[in-house]
């Protein structure tokens, strides 16, 4: 007998395209939720509040106003000068023009895409590890090949100069770096991130910056980003969006900066791929980046924040066998749990993440998810009373083994 087609005619990126181990987890637990448990989801990056009200009201105005249709593939006007507006206004980027942006369904399709126009198959693309969970499969569905570069735990995960320049090798097309760091929290300083742009500049690669969480760096911390520093504009390509700091992660909306011919070759494959992002999300996102009462709304839930970060810290800290420190940005504690592992007699961190999720009704993700064995990453985009309880669950589970 004939095998099915569906069996024999698929390509490598049917066996080699990871799923998302965040989401994965996220499914686990809400499946478990279903069965009436109650269940404390430290998985998924998003605020656990709605967008600011300003935001809400322009996409109701959108819709009453007719936005229906088509618009450029590579976004609305209105959006794109609003996004140099505020590159100028963040990041003193002042060349910044519309010319240079790309309006994507979300920061991960700005990143693909872009990994799909610069790499020729086989050319190495530097990752910071640990790293978020889709980076190297998106280097490997566009035909490249992630190379880490290590941070190191001792230093607060921060990426040192010396790390990427180790990793760097004739087939070397890119670095792409984070900060904050997606799962540390992790931040560059102005000092590290002037010494990635000059080694790329000596080396003639690309420098991507996925400045996502951006909006959120607590602490008055010497943090920077390439986008701040126009004698490297040339070769940096600046991805940012709205689902972070304006709670907007169901909207899908994210976008480029990058030197004029590139972000005209990604408008191209983008129009080819799925056409604009959402048109009325769009819309909202302007009125996100723009309106005063947004703007004031971002530095309120960045203060929130910092406050779930100081109360999640405080009490994995009262917890035997974890230790965790305070992350400058982001909204991730990064826990070392090795002790939690050898006590409860857990081989792997993913064992330990599982005997949580089904003994204390807890979920977080393994840090191997993110190339670093012994940690659990802990989100505290979340009301404060469920981190309270939350943790007092995986100490009753840390207690138990006495």
């Amino acid at each position: 007998m004939r095998e099915a087609p569906f069996l024999t005619h698929m390509g490598p990126l049917a066996i080699t395209a990871k799923g998302s181990e965040t989401l994965a987890l996220a499914q686990q637990a809400g499946q478990l939720k279903a069965t009436g448990v109650e269940v404390f989801n430290f998985t998924v990056g998003e605020p656990d509040g709605p967008p600011p009200a300003p935001v809400i009201a322009a996409a109701h105005r959108a819709i009453d106003q007719g936005y229906h249709k088509y618009t450029p593939a590579d976004g609305l006007s209105l959006l794109k000068e609003a996004i140099a507006t505020w590159h100028h206004e963040v990041y003193g980027a002042s060349d910044v023009a519309p010319e240079n942006i790309v309006v994507t369904a979300g920061a991960k399709q700005a990143i693909s895409e872009v990994l799909l126009i610069i790499l020729k198959s086989g050319e190495e693309v530097i990752l910071p590890r640990p790293c978020w969970v889709s980076y190297p499969t998106m280097v490997r569905i566009a035909n490249g090949e992630p190379v880490y570069a290590d941070a190191d735990p001792a230093q607060g995960y921060r990426l040192s100069l010396e790390s990427v320049r180790a990793a760097v090798s004739p087939r070397t097309a890119a670095l792409l770096i984070n900060s904050p760091s997606n799962p540390t929290g992790a931040v560059m300083d102005r000092e590290t991130v002037l010494g990635l742009c000059d080694l790329a500049e000596q080396e003639n690669i690309w420098i991507l910056s996925d400045d996502i969480y951006g909006s959120l760096v607590y602490d008055d911390v010497d943090w920077a980003v390439p986008g701040m520093f126009p004698q490297y504009r040339d070769r940096t390509i600046s991805i940012h969006g709205v689902s972070k700091g304006f709670a907007m992660t169901g909207w899908r909306i994210g976008w480029l900066v990058a030197p004029e011919h590139l972000a005209k070759s990604v408008g191209r494959l983008q129009s080819q791929f799925t056409s604009n992002a959402n048109a009325v999300a769009q819309v909202a996102a302007a009125t996100a980046l723009t309106h005063p009462e947004s703007k004031l709304a971002m530095l309120a839930l960045r203060e929130r924040l910092r406050l779930r970060r100081n109360l999640m810290v405080d009490l994995l800290n009262q917890v035997e066998g974890i230790h965790a420190e305070r992350s400058p940005g982001a909204f991730y504690c990064f826990a070392d749990v090795q002790g939690l592992m050898e006590r409860s007699g857990s081989a792997t961190d993913y064992e330990l993440c599982q005997r949580l999720i089904k003994e204390a009704h807890v979920v977080a993700v393994p840090g191997s998810a993110f190339g670093q064995d012994g940690r659990l990453r802990f989100s505290f985009a979340t009301d404060e009373d469920t981190i309270r309880r939350g943790m007092e669950a995986v100490a009753r589970f840390s207690d138990s083994f006495r």
